[in-house]
This record gives structure tokens, sequence and C-alpha cells, in this order.
């Protein structure tokens, strides 16, 4: 009985595909991963990419700012059956602003397909996304230029039976993180995520006073995505503070605390250009006061902000015992 399971496990692992689709924006991503759903089968019609006010939209783009704006900010798990072989596509935004988030869905992807628009040629978002490839020893196969504009209904993730190679939902009830590992029996433990050193920041209050619980759950969540990282003052006074990799992030925070939560929000853009975490004994935040502010993070962690090179090198000068280091220990 246990070598008939153990086979069967084994066939169906051994049957698994799961590849992430990545490229420079508009270079037709989310078009072709609906023209490989459309001819694998799973889909009868593909949708296609249009302006604005198109009624209909690309099936992957699933959040209303994506359908507005025809670009994909967030990844997305497309499934079909093609050939005796489960195929898991991951669509990836291709904007710079939601690398962190294409940097992690790599994390799952056993090969990615590297699309390349014939007209621009290999682009710079395209050269990074194949850099992480190659350090993670992912495989790469690519495809040149725009296919027809098409599209695809979102895979149910909702499955009874499961095997290595899937990739399921699960409910969370606000127990697990980005990045944690579920085990039945021994611990796993796999790389770190990526985490970037935001560049923006902006600090935010809440319009309504009375939505404060609706904006912390907000808050809680989409930090816990990796939309925004979060940051607190240690001043007298209390406020919250922002910190993004490109300008898009503050847009998806904003229409989706206002779409999703009920919460409006403003958004004061603040003039710090880099972040360090603080790591040392007994450090002394009254000497970050030229062109810099001491924050903390989620964690507790004391985080530098600096406006400009020249206030981070004269920090780091004056804290010779200090380091200062670019993401999180």
């Amino acid at each position: 009985m246990k070598s008939e399971v153990l086979e069967e496990l084994r066939a169906e692992v051994t049957r698994r595909r799961t590849f992430a689709i990545i490229s420079h924006p508009d270079a037709g991503k989310t078009t072709l991963t609906e023209k490989l759903l459309l001819y694998g089968g799973a889909i009868r019609e593909a949708g296609s990419v249009k302006a604005r006010k198109a009624s209909r939209h690309v099936t992957s783009d699933w959040m209303e700012i994506e359908k507005q704006r025809g670009i994909s900010v967030t990844s997305s798990v497309l499934q079909f059956d093609y050939k005796g072989h489960r195929v898991n596509i991951l669509d990836t935004p291709g904007h710079q602003d939601f690398s962190e988030d294409t940097y992690r869905t790599l994390t799952a992807a056993d090969s990615a397909v590297m699309l390349i628009d014939a007209a621009k040629g290999v682009e710079a978002q395209t050269i990074k996304l194949f850099q992480v490839c190659a350090k993670r020893g992912i495989p790469i196969f690519t495809f040149i230029n725009k296919l027809d504009r098409d599209g695809r209904n979102p895979f149910d993730d909702i499955v009874e039976k499961a095997y290595p190679g899937d990739i399921v939902g699960l409910f969370d009830p606000g127990i697990f993180r980005i990045g944690d590992s579920l085990a039945e029996k021994e611990d796993i433990v796999f790389d770190e995520l990526p985490t970037f050193s935001p560049e923006l920041f902006a600090k935010v209050t809440v319009k309504n006073a009375m939505k404060h619980k609706q904006y912390q759950k907000g808050i809680d969540q989409l930090t816990e995505e990796g939309t925004v990282q979060v940051f607190f003052s240690t001043g007298g006074f209390d406020e919250t503070i922002l910190g993004v990799v490109g300008q898009l992030q503050f847009e998806v925070f904003e229409y989706r605390m206002k779409h999703e939560y009920g919460v409006d929000i403003e958004l004061h853009r603040m003039p710090y250009q880099f972040a360090r975490w603080l790591v040392g004994d007994n450090i002394d935040i009254s000497k970050f006061r030229i062109n810099s502010t001491v924050v903390r993070d989620k964690k507790d962690r004391l985080v530098a902000l600096f406006e400009s090179e020249y206030a981070l090198r004269t920090a780091m000068e004056k804290n010779p015992e200090v380091k200062f280091l670019e993401t999180a220990p």
C-alpha cells in the first residue's frame, strides 16, 4: 500500500510544470499567458487589452486599477491540464514599481518564459529579471514579440487534493505571513524572500477618524502582502510613514484602501530617498538630525531615512560603530 502511494505521489509530482512569464512592461506578457490558456484548451475565448474604457480586459488582470491602466500590478496564478501535464502559469507584473512581487513569484517557479518585444529589443527590466533567474538557477526560454491580444478566466484554487508542484490558495485566519512554510511533520526552510530598500516615502493620514479600525486592518494586510513598507515615527507625534520602490505602489495602496477597506486616505510626500536599518548598541538617534530622521519598522527595529547620499555618508561617518543595512536584518 505504501509503495502504491509513493508511486502515485511520484507520478503526480513528475507531471507538474510551473513557470513564470517575465518581461519589460507592455511586451505582451499577460496576453501571452491567455493565448497559452486558449491553445491549452482551458478557455474558449481570450480577452483583449484595450483602452481604459474598454468593456473587456485581460482576465488575469483582476484588480480594477489593472483594468484602468492596462498593466498588471500583482502576480496571478493560472492553471490548466495539457497532454497529461498539470501546467501552472505565473503571470507577473512587468512594471519596475512592482519588481518585488515578481522576484517573490520567481521563487515558486521551475522555469521562466522571457518575453521580448521585437521592436524594442531586450529592455532594462527584462535584464534585471534575467539576472534574478540566473542567480537562482532558474531555466529560461524566450518568446520574441507581441502576439495577438487575447484573454482567460482565473483558476479557482479550491482543491481537495494537491501534490508538490501544485499552486493552491489557503484560507488565512490571520496567522500566516508571506514566506511561511507549512509542513505536516518536520520543519522546512527555504531561502529568504528578497526585499528591497524603499526609495519613496509618504506620511499617511485618514480622512475619517471613525474608520481607524478598517484603516489598521488595511495597513496590516497590505504591508504583509508587500504592497508597501510601513514605518512609525519615534518622536512625540504618532505618525505612520509608507515606503515604496515606485510611485505606482502609492496609487495601488490608496486605491485598495478605498475600494477594499472603505477608507479614504491622504498621502503627504516626504523628501527622503534612502532607508537604512540601524544595527548596534546604544544608538544615539539625536545624531540623525541633518536631512534625516529615525523611525521604527513594524518589528520595532530602528530605521534611518535620508534625503540625500551626502546625508547618509555624514551619518555613517558620525556613527562608525553602527551598521547601516539596506534591507531589514
